[in-house]
């Protein structure tokens, strides 16, 4: 995809891309969408040695209008996705039959859905418990199609025959998207600063640290993500902020496109309005962390165990400051320190008798470079063996 983009500005170049490498071999047995600025359009199965197009507009081929496909190649060989796959079809196949497919179904439905190894829908809240590892409202992402690798999502909202190309929406939602809020963008300009940065976008930064809220801290479970957090019995959670602001975004997109459809295209306006949005999206997510953040603590003691245990930092990737929580069996000797990737100690944070219970450290990384460092908590357990001591070592990401 690297060299595709690098080198390739219409369909034909990428096809001549593909007839070389079919010669020299290819390791990826993958589909690929392709859109260029001529408004060309397919999607290519790809095996070893061959391809195979496929074009929306083809009743053969696409007797609804639409093609299909997750991450494997149905032809060329593989099925790693198939549970997507056959969920997308139900998905989509539902919005076309009720005369609902649209960017927005599939934003906000398609791209937030759960579902188990058999494709059914796992609906939100999940009121049970998945296995007994896991807190009650944890389901299991690994299946789905907004699952815990998922890092971000685009749907590109194309214009009418005639109409000017810089109409053209690409819809984005910059980190897990059920973390996220999508945001449009137009192709006139540079994105507006919620959506640029150096080096990281300050959109997908807050997404990435309501996604470490969100998803369970245990790497064995690693891909389990509360429910009750995105919305609870009484519809409370955060979805009800994110979506909200997401459907006003919605709605002021659509009244300005349909402005600039009738009257002069306005580049400023387009990137005022991008900027506008963005930071409505931006401030969102900023308070739906700090919604997630004063509703960890209840959670923290519910689920608790008996002994000592250290739990993950929050924010994390973290910019200067970080919480650090942990709970104690009992009354312990307690030091918390803090390395660098080559295991050196770079600070001591905690280096005290402290009683029972559960404890917090806001960490200040100010005078750290950005980076990986790793904090570890050693304290006296007699509930582990007699004699021994509790330690644990957890993972935190610095970016400045």
């Amino acid at each position: 995809m690297f060299q595709v983009l690098g080198t390739c500005a219409s369909v034909p170049e990428f096809e001549h891309l593909l007839d070389s490498t079919n010669v020299t071999g290819r390791r990826t047995r993958s589909n690929f969408g392709v859109i260029d600025s001529a408004g060309a359009a397919g999607m290519y199965e790809t095996g070893a040695t061959q391809y195979w197009k496929y074009d929306a507009t083809d009743t053969n081929q696409a007797p609804d209008g639409y093609v299909l496909r997750t991450n494997f190649s149905m032809i060329g060989g593989g099925s790693d996705g198939i549970e997507r796959f056959n969920r997308t079809v139900d998905l989509i196949g539902g919005f076309y039959a009720g005369d609902s497919l649209s960017h927005k179904s599939i934003l906000r439905s398609q791209m937030r859905d759960f579902s188990d190894h058999n494709s059914i829908p796992i609906h939100v809240p999940y009121l049970s418990q998945w296995t007994p590892e896991v807190p009650r409202g944890y389901i299991n992402t690994a299946y789905s199609i907004c699952r815990s690798t998922s890092m971000s999502a685009v749907v590109i909202q194309g214009i009418l025959s005639g109409e000017a190309p810089e109409l053209t929406t690409m819809w984005t939602i910059l980190g897990q998207p059920a973390a996220s809020i999508a945001v449009p963008y137009w192709p006139v300009g540079e994105v507006p600063s919620g959506a640029g940065g150096d080096p990281t976008a300050p959109l997908c930064d807050i997404a990435n640290q309501i996604r470490w809220m969100l998803f369970y801290d245990n790497p064995l479970y690693s891909a389990f993500i509360n429910t009750l957090m995105l919305r609870d019995e009484h519809r409370k959670g955060i979805w009800e902020k994110t979506f909200s602001t997401e459907d006003s975004i919605f709605a002021i997109t659509d009244a300005m496109r349909s402005q600039w459809r009738s009257d002069t295209i306005s580049v400023s306006e387009m990137l005022k309005t991008e900027d506008a949005c963005a930071n409505y999206a931006l401030n969102t997510l900023q308070e739906s962390y700090s919604y997630l953040v004063s509703a960890r603590s209840p959670e923290i003691a519910i689920h608790s165990p008996k002994n000592s245990v250290l739990y993950q930092n929050y924010p994390n990737p973290f910019n200067y400051s970080t919480v650090i929580s942990w709970q104690l069996a009992v009354g312990s000797d307690v030091e918390l320190s803090v390395y660098n990737p080559l295991g050196e100690k770079v600070a001591t944070l905690v280096l005290e008798r402290m009683s029972p219970g559960n404890h917090t450290y806001i960490f200040e990384g100010r005078n750290l470079a950005s980076g990986i460092y790793y904090y570890q908590l050693v304290a006296g357990d007699p509930s582990t063996c007699s004699g021994s001591r509790f330690r644990e070592v957890k993972k935190m990401i610095l970016l400045k």
